[in-house]
């Protein structure tokens, strides 16, 4: 199997920063959410209504990310074996 060519592209701030919004997971990489985004894209020129379904869906696992992390945020964080605390 022939290994793809990596490449920069030049993109504003801005567009960063949305891009990074659209992300599913904190390791998630540029590429694989750019690529997401395209399946979507074609997926919704399809069908309209199963490309809407996938960005609710997408959505809602991230806003329980989100309430998850704010939750946990606040609680005192526990000690490992060692005596440190765990981040």
């Amino acid at each position: 199997m022939a290994k793809n060519k990596i490449t920069t592209i030049k993109i504003e701030e801005n567009t960063k920063k949305r891009i990074d919004q659209l992300k599913e997971y904190k390791m998630e990489t540029y590429n694989e959410v750019l690529n997401k985004m395209l399946n979507i894209i074609n997926i919704t020129i399809r069908n309209p209504i199963a490309g809407a379904r996938i960005f609710r869906g997408i959505k809602r696992k991230k806003m329980g990310k989100e309430r998850l992390e704010k939750r946990f945020e606040n609680e005192p964080q526990e000690e490992n074996l060692d005596g440190e605390k765990n981040e």
